[in-house]
């Protein structure tokens, strides 16, 4: 009779070549006896990515496009400091903000000045139509 490689227990197989007396044995013995010179563990891994990271970095064709890229925006040794937007964005309203103020318009003249308003902002053209409909529409 043939003994299972992983528990030393008699095989009673259905298969003349039959190695493990179980599934279970099969697997724990694979996981016990994996060849791990084969595999690389994480900070294996982590070597190499950071080394072709610093290799790529380092040709100058990627260091030419950077230079390029920001000699117009940085100054060195300086720290620059970007707004979140800049003063036009500010100055834009919301949808909610030109709801509001369609509510306030009386005149005509009005109206029109801000249907230029509303068809300059930054707002989607969905936004844009439901706004304008609301100003003559209402």
């Amino acid at each position: 009779m043939k003994v299972c490689l992983q528990c030393k227990d008699e095989i009673v197989g259905k298969r003349d070549n039959a190695v493990f007396c179980s599934g279970k044995c099969k697997v724990k013995h694979h996981r016990q006896n994996r060849d791990r010179s084969k595999s690389l563990n994480a900070e294996q891994r982590l070597t190499i990515i950071y080394n072709k990271i610093l290799e790529a970095l380092s040709t100058p064709e990627i260091v030419k496009k950077k230079e390029k890229a920001f000699e117009d925006l940085v100054n060195y040794g300086e720290a620059v400091v970007e707004p979140m937007f800049n003063k036009e964005q500010s100055k834009q309203m919301t949808f909610q903000q030109m709801l509001n103020k369609i509510a306030e318009l009386q005149f005509p003249d009005e109206k029109e000045e801000f249907a230029v308003t509303i068809n300059n902002s930054t707002l989607s053209e969905t936004e844009k139509k439901k706004l304008l409909q609301n100003l003559w529409y209402k």
